[in-house]
């Protein structure tokens, strides 16, 4: 391993070793910032938002790419791996690497990411390029334990069911856990939703309201709230989920 690191031009690269002894994902950011000079306290979510300002500040100061060496990788956990594969993603564009730092600094709840257009420079119509655009977010929504919101655009070509009108890939459909799609039918202004897990409700009008001012304008349920779901609901959902006839 280190003739191989010994191999590297040293105008371009700069090596560091970490040693891998069955470490948790938080205690391998640490040693792994200690490898690199970085500061190594602080929460997981902080110390992962820091390395990659790390690594980046080596490319824009010394013009040098970081190559990490691990001894003993056998050693390493799965969530340890996936978490790598984040941090040391340095082929991502400038604004997902933003992304990454801000929620490593942050440590939000829910993440909204609106419009999706504005994270990548890929053709949406591409199954390979998609998944791997949403693979990264899946990855993030699982190492950070948070929800992610994407905002899409659909086509304007009308549909049978409205996520068939998603712009680009299949794949964005079925990335979702929960789908809604808001269409207007002429006048009227329809959202639809759809669960991975769960039997859809039915579509409720939307309408524009705003504050008696002008202000505050937003979206309300046309002639107030739907009405909860009846009896019927109830029991089919409650056979649904019975393990036995």
């Amino acid at each position: 391993m280190r003739a191989l690191a010994g191999s590297l031009p040293e105008a371009r690269y700069r090596a560091h070793y970490v040693k891998v002894t069955c470490l948790s994902k938080r205690d391998m950011c640490r040693k792994i910032a200690r490898a690199v000079g970085a500061e190594p306290a602080g929460s997981y979510p902080a110390l992962v938002g820091r390395l990659p300002e790390r690594f980046a500040a080596f490319v824009q100061t010394d013009a040098v790419r970081s190559v990490l060496f691990l001894d003993e990788a056998r050693d390493m956990r799965p969530e340890v791996l996936s978490m790598l594969r984040i941090l040391t993603n340095f082929e991502m564009e400038a604004h997902r690497e933003k992304l990454l730092l801000t929620i490593g600094q942050t440590a939000p709840r829910v993440l909204l990411l609106d419009p999706l257009m504005r994270l990548h420079q890929m053709d949406e119509n591409s199954a390979a390029d998609i998944s791997r655009l949403l693979g990264y977010l899946r990855e993030l929504q699982r190492q950070f334990d948070m929800a992610v919101i994407l905002t899409h655009h659909a086509s304007k070509r009308r549909r049978s069911q409205p996520g068939q009108s998603l712009r680009g890939s299949s794949d964005l459909r079925a990335f979702g856990d929960s789908n809604a799609y808001i269409e207007r039918h002429g006048a009227r202004l329809m959202l639809t939703v759809e669960h991975r897990s769960a039997k859809a409700p039915e579509p409720i009008e939307l309408e524009l309201a705003a504050e008696p001012d002008g202000s505050g304008i937003h979206l309300t349920v046309a002639g107030g709230a739907p009405e909860p779901p009846g009896l019927a609901w109830d029991v089919e959902l409650l056979l649904k989920e019975s393990p036995a006839p």
